[in-house]
């Protein structure tokens, strides 16, 4: 018999996209008025970091700023929280 500890393997999961490039996109959109782009991008981050304090607030801001109240509520909650 082998004596040894079994291989751990530790793997980070990095998201096959640039988080910073990919928020300064969603933030020009939005000051270009394409709210719609921008959500989009916004929704992208979170998707690879649900947490990312940036994307929820600009995603609530986008929300807020279109007058869907209702969608940013929760968003700004999560942020808050």
């Amino acid at each position: 018999a082998e004596v040894g500890s079994p291989g751990i393997q530790i793997q980070t999961k990095t998201p096959p996209v640039n988080i910073n490039y990919e928020l300064e996109k969603a933030y020009s959109a939005l000051l270009s008025g394409q709210s719609n782009q921008a959500i989009s991008i916004y929704k992208s981050v979170l998707s690879y970091e649900p947490g990312n304090v940036d994307a929820l607030f600009g995603l609530a801001t986008t929300y807020h700023r279109v007058g869907q109240i209702d969608a940013a509520r929760p968003l700004y909650g999560k942020i808050l929280a």
